[in-house]
């Protein structure tokens, strides 16, 4: 039977998805009933009482290879696309069989390879749970840890949130990794039940800037444990990560097909415009303008355009970019409106826009981080300082991979003109979706809105929320400091009334001396 397939239509769906606008399609016509070469077994070797390692090597197709099925003593065992597979949970002192062939997108399937065979390791008849011998050195981790000779490397990153462990041992182990706020460590743990020499893990759900304390011990295959690492560790602050403030107060004025884009204070930044849709980075459409400046004239931009988006970069001192400014303007001749709107992408901005829910995501997902507090969608009530920046987060998990585009508007609600919005982009260390609002600089009630954008710019998620924002300096212990000066000048009235007083009091006493002898007369 002859098989046809259009690979463009069947990876057509990917390639929409990429996160670029310019692609390389290639698109196969035709049949192929030419199987992949047969796949043969390298290495199969019982590594622990439950775990058996397979190496096999690499087959060949005239087309696409797809991948690999292994079978475990006749029985399908993985379907997988790697060379490798392990093999756990298996019983001690016990033979297993095992073949694999291949098959390529066309479903042609490669004939079986011969069989291996071999054998668990048998349960040892002493069990030691003592560690061996350490030696004391410095870990690549911030503190000064315990390290056994049977580690070949030992690496810690750390995020704001998170820390990942990469470790190497000379031979196969399993592991049991403990961490905490102090050296009970009952912070949390992870178990992993597979032999291997080269291991990765990462423990999620940390507060940031927050040392924390770990021990790393490795299991061998007989029960034997020693310790990989025992050290602490201390995650990034925010303030570490904090990318640029973005400007304040972006506006727009559109002047006969001109645009003039103004914001508060001069800065360091980078311009780009874009007819269809946000800039979400400074390639992303036409970079019309890099420099220091507080304000730009872009000369007939709506001249052959209806809609142009501007998305402003602020450049830090070490080459860093702000999450991005965004402000749409609009030909007038199609726009009943004075001056360009700061409405992205609606047309018009309405009194309150009905919020669109994304499965999965949780209110309490969406953060809000300012000074030494952290709040979220999920709280009853929020409330901002007007003097400082709010960093707002979330984290890249907890929104599905299809998704292109990510704003946040803050607007008065008292004044719907003066409405900002800010594009939130992917931070360093790639956790995070995260954008920098700067301080608002005066109270009231503000409305922050969250839109989630897909790949065709349809908005796919929408969280509204109203928010009060303080303009008071909020301390802990307000105190009124008396200058010198200010005593001085108090003095000059305070000494003339206290003399007076003393006279009066003088001169009611002398007479009460000269009224008592008369009244005593009579």
């Amino acid at each position: 039977m002859k098989k046809i397939l259009f690979f463009g239509l069947i990876f057509l769906p990917a390639i929409l998805l990429a996160d670029t606008s310019e692609f390389n399609i290639n698109l196969l016509v035709g049949s192929d009933t030419t199987p992949p070469t047969t796949p043969e077994f390298s290495s199969v070797t019982a590594v622990a009482t439950t775990q058996i390692d397979l190496v096999w090597s690499t087959s060949t197709d005239n087309y696409l290879l797809g991948g690999y099925v292994l079978l475990r003593d006749g029985n399908h065992l993985a379907t997988t696309t790697q060379t490798t597979y392990i093999d756990a949970g298996l019983t001690a002192s016990t033979t297993y069989s095992y073949e694999v062939y291949a098959f390529d997108s066309f479903y042609n399937l490669s004939s079986t390879s011969l069989p291996v065979a071999t054998t668990t390791l048998p349960i040892p008849s002493v069990v030691s749970t003592s560690s061996t011998s350490t030696t004391s050195g410095t870990s690549e981790s911030t503190g000064t840890g315990t390290r056994t000779a049977d580690t070949k490397s030992f690496k810690i990153v750390t995020g704001s949130h998170d820390a990942t462990f990469t470790w190497e041992t000379f031979r196969p182990t399993k592991f049991v990794l403990r961490w905490g706020r102090d050296e009970d460590y009952d912070g949390g743990y992870i178990i992993n039940e597979k032999y291997l020499s080269q291991h990765k893990t990462i423990v999620n759900e940390l507060e940031p800037g927050t040392k924390y304390f770990y021990e790393l011990r490795a299991i061998y295959p007989s029960g034997s444990s020693f310790v990989v690492e025992r050290s602490y560790f201390k995650t990034t602050s925010l303030a570490d990560l904090a990318t640029p403030a973005n400007v304040r107060g972006l506006k727009a004025e559109v002047i006969n097909s001109d645009v003039k884009l103004s914001w508060d204070g001069e800065a360091v930044v980078k311009i780009v415009r874009n007819s269809r849709f946000v800039g979400v980075d400074p390639h992303d459409g036409v970079l019309v303008f890099s420099g220091r400046a507080k304000e730009f004239y872009d000369e007939k931009a709506l001249e052959n355009y209806a809609t142009q988006f501007y998305t402003v970069f602020v450049v830090g001192g070490d080459g860093a970019l702000s999450s991005g400014a965004v402000v749409r303007v609009d030909r007038k001749d199609l726009v009943s409106d004075e001056e360009g709107e700061n409405i992205v992408p609606g047309e018009e901005m309405e009194e309150s826009d009905p919020e669109i829910l994304i499965p999965d995501l949780l209110l309490s997902d969406i953060r809000f981080f300012q000074g030494g507090s952290d709040s979220s969608l999920a709280d009853e009530k929020i409330i901002f300082s007007a003097h400082e920046p709010i960093l707002f987060s979330l984290a890249k998990d907890r929104l599905p991979r299809h998704l292109k585009t990510i704003l946040v508007t803050v607007s008065d609600t008292r004044n719907r003109v003066d409405t900002q919005v800010f594009l939130v982009r992917l931070n360093k260390l790639g956790t995070a979706y995260e954008a920098v609002i700067p301080a608002l600089n005066s109270g009231g009630l503000y409305e922050v809105k969250v839109e989630i954008f897909d790949y065709e710019r349809n908005t796919v998620g929408r969280y509204v929320k109203k928010v009060t924002v303080n303009s008071k300096h909020i301390t802990e212990e307000e105190e009124t400091v008396i200058f010198p000066d200010q005593i001085i000048n108090w003095s000059k009235h305070l000494i003339p009334g206290v003399l007076i007083l003393i006279g009066v009091i003088y001169l009611w006493f002398y007479r009460r001396r000269l009224i008592r002898p008369t009244e005593d007369n009579l």
